[in-house]
């Protein structure tokens, strides 16, 4: 039997929780960047829970994306 990827660094839905977890930001605040996260797992064609939440991880693939593609 084949076993799921689980990813070994936190992922997009990790910090989307960790975010509306916390009582250190507004509501607005949370709300736009958890809609944010979402969005750009959405242009990537990942999904929030295999996307990393490191920078560094969707840069490239981030960097390939044209605001003209992106509706």
């Amino acid at each position: 039997m084949i076993e799921p990827m689980v990813p070994l660094e936190p992922s997009f839905a990790v910090a989307m929780t960790a975010i509306e977890d916390t009582a250190d930001l507004s509501a607005s605040v949370k709300r736009h960047w958890v809609c944010s996260m979402r969005q750009i797992a959405k242009w990537l064609d990942r999904p929030v829970e295999v996307t990393p939440a490191r920078w560094t991880a969707i840069r490239l693939p981030a960097g390939q994306l044209h605001h003209a593609r992106l509706e």
